[in-house]
């Protein structure tokens, strides 16, 4: 389903495809077999959740943004945004991201995925 413009979601599925052109505030979304696809994540926004299984996340946060990040890749990749201070572990099969992404010191906006045979891109 497609939606224009909402504050937050949240939501639990299987078999959806989820396409917003914005999510203001909050996006929490666990997923198997559905994309997660927004056209913009404003730089205010709050909270960023994911868990997907054969599915896939395609959020760019705005570039102004400063959040700090936890994501893991199994069989997938993940993207984000510079300047970061992240450290990542790239191995056979899995990634994974801990840090800040921005600017700001103690950003309060937080990212959490979890992707399992898929990708997390945010920019």
């Amino acid at each position: 389903f497609s939606i224009s413009s909402i504050t937050n979601v949240v939501a639990e599925s299987a078999y959806t495809n989820y396409r917003f052109n914005t999510v203001g505030k909050k996006l929490d979304v666990k997923t198997r077999y559905g994309d997660v696809r927004v056209s913009e994540i404003p730089a205010s926004f709050e909270t960023l959740r994911y868990d997907g299984n054969y599915a896939s996340l395609h959020a760019p946060i705005h570039p102004s943004a400063s959040y700090s990040i936890d994501a893991q890749a199994q069989y997938g990749g993940l993207s984000y945004a510079s300047p970061n201070r992240v450290s990542r572990t790239d191995a056979s099969n899995s990634i994974a991201v801990k840090g800040i992404v921005g600017n700001e010191e103690n950003p309060e906006a937080e990212v959490w995925i979890r992707v399992r045979y898929g990708s997390g891109k945010l920019k």
